[in-house]
């Protein structure tokens, strides 16, 4: 792995701590699927959503209830598809249902030789938007994978 690499996955994770800063008082958070956009297969974005579940249940030391685990008490892609992909109240209410007081949603997209991840945390509680993120990886898939964890 390069310097290069080294000091972009450094800069990544920054970004997820502060994403997270002043929500590590929550005892839950759900997290759901990354939705695939242009150039992204449902199974890279599955793939790059379980490891991000990963890690940010690592950094945020919190329960995360992954969309698999949603599944588990309702169809999440009927409650998706009925919400709409971008519906925060949506996504709110499922949370919320679960005892997450937290939820975050995001895509995968690929343009040219960039990976683009975007992030968005929401206050299920109030139905706000509380912080985002977004971060480009140039490279392949391995390249990707090798700069999360």
């Amino acid at each position: 792995m390069t310097l290069f690499w080294r000091v972009d996955m450094n800069r990544f994770f920054a970004l997820i701590l502060v994403f997270f800063s002043g929500y590590l008082y929550a005892d839950k958070i759900a997290i759901w699927n990354l939705v695939p956009q242009a150039g992204v297969t449902d199974k890279e974005a599955a793939t790059i959503s379980s490891i991000l579940t990963g890690e940010i249940e690592r950094i945020s030391g919190k329960n995360v209830i992954s969309e698999s685990e949603m599944r588990a008490v309702v169809d999440g892609e009927s409650m998706r598809i009925a919400c709409g992909a971008e519906d925060n109240v949506c996504i709110a209410e499922i949370g919320a249902a679960l005892g997450a007081p937290f939820s975050v949603s995001g895509t995968l997209s690929k343009m040219g030789d960039y990976w683009i991840i975007t992030m968005q945390l929401v206050d299920v509680r109030k139905v706000q938007v509380k912080s985002r993120v977004s971060k480009r990886f140039k490279g392949e898939a391995n390249t990707l994978v090798e700069s999360i964890t």
